[in-house]
């Protein structure tokens, strides 16, 4: 079931503008990931989808149909909490049961329906349970189920693993990944971890003070940012503004070429991942830079950088070669890639 956004505008009572002209398509059977910081208008649009609120102005569709007006319970949307939303005075049974209740389902049905997701979700031994005698996890799954239980066309989580432990959180996510990927329901995923948005979405759909950056699969975000924005939030980032001269700009001593057709003097935004320079051991004279600390981070390090200039690079090194570059010691530095956004 297809989603689609037509220039969508959310403005409060009071003038507060939460959405901003907002479009988009989301695929059917596809995941998206709504990522962004606090206030970027990502719940807001979750909610729109489901008809908890309308639109100040715009369009939205569902499945080809206009929806914009339609009330929730006639959008067929499934909908998982943050903090589970569970009937504390129900069992598990009951509380996946019961939307099939309300759209009175025969009973029957309503029996094989909840068993089957109950195994699906590994809960079976848990039917008779109440949700305060079940962890964080379990009651996730079971508000799963729930929103699973009356074949919702779409599926929509808001920050589903906000309130779980890190361990739980990520087997959740491969868990949610494979419920996704066995019935094909079109899901967005309101979430402000990236490794999250990256881990799971087909798309991610890029989120800031109620604009899209950039919608794009996970690679296309962190790999080709379209913004400013979107390479100094998705990821690890070095960020500096220069004057364009004769068609480059120099950082820590290094001349990045950039487009010809920028004149010069233009301010522009130079950004640099972690990742993507290399540091050689040098003696203090054509040294670009000394190290001020490294923190073990797993599989590569974390090097703190302060250049001739006074700026800190970070820059990640495989944790095999961290010993050669001890605190205090003199580098030169290769970029290998970096972006160039008008500042």
């Amino acid at each position: 079931m297809t989603i689609e956004f037509v220039g969508v505008e959310k403005v409060y009572p009071g003038g507060a503008r939460s959405v901003r002209g907002v479009s988009f398509q989301v695929r059917e059977g596809e995941m998206v990931g709504l990522l962004g910081p606090s206030g970027s208008g990502k719940t807001t649009i979750l909610r729109l989808i489901a008809g908890l609120e309308r639109p100040t102005k715009g369009e939205i569709w569902i499945g080809g149909k206009r929806v914009t007006d339609l009330p929730p319970q006639k959008r067929n949307v499934g909908l998982v909490f943050q903090n589970y939303a569970l009937f504390q005075h129900m069992t598990v049974y009951d509380n996946v049961a019961f939307g099939l209740k309300e759209k009175r389902v025969p009973r029957d049905e309503i029996d094989r329906r909840v068993r089957e997701l109950l195994g699906y979700m590994r809960l079976t031994e848990y039917a008779n349970r109440f949700p305060r005698e079940l962890s964080g996890g379990q009651q996730q799954r079971v508000a799963l189920a729930r929103a699973l239980a009356p074949r919702p066309q779409v599926l929509l989580f808001d920050e589903p693993f906000a309130a779980i432990d890190t361990q739980i959180r990520r087997e959740l996510r491969k868990f949610v990944r494979e419920v996704h990927d066995e019935l094909g329901v079109t899901s967005l995923f309101v979430t402000h971890d990236q490794e999250e948005a990256l881990e799971i979405a087909d798309r991610v759909l890029v989120l800031h003070e109620g604009r899209v950056e950039q919608l794009g699969t996970p690679e296309e975000v962190y790999e080709q940012p379209e913004t400013l924005f979107v390479a100094s939030f998705i990821g690890e980032s070095n960020v500096w503004r220069r004057p364009v001269q004769g068609g480059a700009v120099e950082v820590a001593g290094l001349r990045l070429p950039v487009d010809p057709a920028i004149p010069n003097g233009t301010p522009v935004a130079v950004v640099v991942r972690p990742k993507d320079v290399q540091l050689h051991p040098a003696d203090r004279e054509e040294g670009q830079g000394q190290i001020l600390r490294s923190a073990f981070k797993g599989a590569y390090s974390a090097c703190f950088v302060r250049t001739r200039d006074h700026e800190v690079w970070e820059v990640h090194v495989p944790s095999a070669d961290r010993h050669l570059l001890s605190p205090g010691a003199w580098v030169r530095m290769d970029v290998h890639k970096f972006f160039v956004f008008p500042a």
